[in-house]
């Protein structure tokens, strides 16, 4: 699988980053061995070699050398490289086809591993990145004159379906930290279990985070329609009224 123009980039630096990363599969502690695995892996995305880190990726996936029970999380690591990658890429539509990339491989993800947060706040993430995309649609529509009006209205169209991707995002991961609180017992001892007192908390956070996103998410796409339009009274209207509830249920 090609994410760049390796052959080109082989730099000494380059080199020896691979060096590293093929010692660690060498590591005979399999738990010693994820752990370096992914912070090799960590450390590439950290210095920009995004395309590095998925050529690493590809590599791990087929060594017979593979760290027991890091197969389980190539696709994660692969999703988090591609989201990286894409917000490295100038290109609209090749941005586009590594965030459809990330959104696959987290899919794989958490299908094989139903409940891992960490997949989830990807997906948030991911989602974002969409919404980026769609506010940088919409000022190239904003650009265009009235003479390219069919133009103008194809790159909003396109806006649009970002904003709907997003959205369907945001609305999954409301899901999923909907149905990770009902797990709580509603009544907690904080003499016996501020853990989990402070871990539903947290729950209750991200679930506040996602439905602000879903609000937001809407007051972007009006913006992707005429202001004197109905559709953009009409989602302006939605958005206001979602996040005013928000903050009369959350400011108590």
């Amino acid at each position: 699988m090609e994410h760049g123009d390796w052959a080109g980039r082989r730099s000494l630096p380059h080199i020896r980053w691979w060096i590293v990363g093929a010692c660690l599969l060498l590591i005979p502690n399999h738990a010693a061995a994820v752990e370096q695995a992914e912070q090799f892996i960590e450390g590439l995305l950290e210095r920009g070699y995004t395309a590095e880190a998925l050529e690493y990726l590809d590599r791990l996936e087929t060594s017979r050398l593979l760290p027991a029970g890091f197969g389980a999380r190539l696709p994660y690591h692969r999703a988090v490289a591609l989201l990286a990658q894409a917000r490295r890429t100038a290109d609209s539509p090749a941005r586009a086809a590594l965030l459809g990339e990330a959104r696959r491989s987290l899919d794989a993800y958490l299908a094989a591993n139903p409940g891992q947060h960490d997949g989830v706040e990807i997906l948030v993430q991911l989602a974002k990145a969409l919404v980026e995309q769609a506010k940088q649609q919409v000022v190239r529509a904003t650009r265009l004159s009235d003479d390219h009006g069919g133009k103008r209205e194809q790159i909003r169209v396109q806006g649009r379906e970002y904003l709907d991707g997003a959205r369907g995002i945001f609305e999954e991961v409301e899901s999923f930290y909907s149905q990770a609180l009902a797990e709580f017992p509603k009544n907690l001892d904080p003499k016996t279990e501020d853990d989990r007192i402070n871990r539903r908390q947290e729950l209750r956070g991200r679930l506040a985070q996602a439905r602000i996103l879903i609000a937001q998410s809407d007051y972007e796409k009006a913006k992707t329609f005429d202001a004197r339009s109905d559709e953009f009274r009409k989602l302006n209207e939605t958005a206001a009224a979602a996040l005013d509830d928000l903050f009369q249920k959350y400011s108590r």
